[in-house]
């Protein structure tokens, strides 16, 4: 069900309801914690959001799992 949590999440995107987004890739995460996307996911909702402290972190996670494109990311938010 993990990929449901996933799903959902990206359709809270698209309505731009973002708080639901950010329970369903929690929910996602707290199933596979090694499943990188939702980090990454969450990490530019909370970005977005203004919450940069929590968006780094979740995409250092990212980096971490091996997708090393989200230092790049974390790199612009810090500048």
């Amino acid at each position: 069900f993990v990929y449901a949590y996933f799903n959902g999440a990206n359709i809270h995107c698209v309505q731009k309801d973002y708080q639901s987004e950010i329970y369903d890739l929690d929910k996602a995460i707290e199933l596979d914690g090694d499943l990188a996307e939702a980090y990454f996911n969450r990490g530019l909702v909370y970005i977005y959001l203004g919450q940069n402290a929590k968006g780094i972190a979740d995409l250092s996670k990212t980096g971490e799992l091996g997708m090393i494109g989200a230092y790049n990311l974390i790199k612009r938010v810090s500048e």
